[in-house]
């Protein structure tokens, strides 16, 4: 299960055509067998149902800093008005990511 964060900014609100998905990717619930094969940045175990193990991940190369980057004027080509909400856009995100821990313990496992 991969969650995306969706904005309002031009770049809060990326779309990835190619996998039918919109926003800007945060983090998934992955088994074994993906955290085995995927490029993440850090893994959480979350627990185990069914004899499967799942894992809390963050990608690597994150397309979140994206947002921090339009908001801090790495990119000249946004205007004042998109700067200010693709920062309060990462101040949102950097937010969510701070209270991961109340998500990952409503995660139940179910046998």
């Amino acid at each position: 299960m991969s969650i995306y964060f969706y904005g309002k900014s031009i770049a809060g609100t990326v779309i990835y055509e190619k996998i039918g998905c919109y926003g800007l990717p945060m983090f998934a619930i992955v088994n074994e067998d993906i955290l085995n094969s995927g490029a993440f940045d850090s893994s959480i175990k979350i627990g185990t149902a069914c004899g499967i193990n799942y894992y809390y991940v963050r990608f690597t190369g994150t397309d979140l800093n994206l947002l921090m980057n339009v908001a801090s004027g790495v990119y000249p080509d946004f205007d004042e008005t998109e700067k200010q909400l693709a920062g309060e856009e990462w101040e949102k995100v950097e937010e969510m990511f701070n209270e991961i821990d109340i998500l990952l313990e409503s995660f139940d496992p179910v046998d």
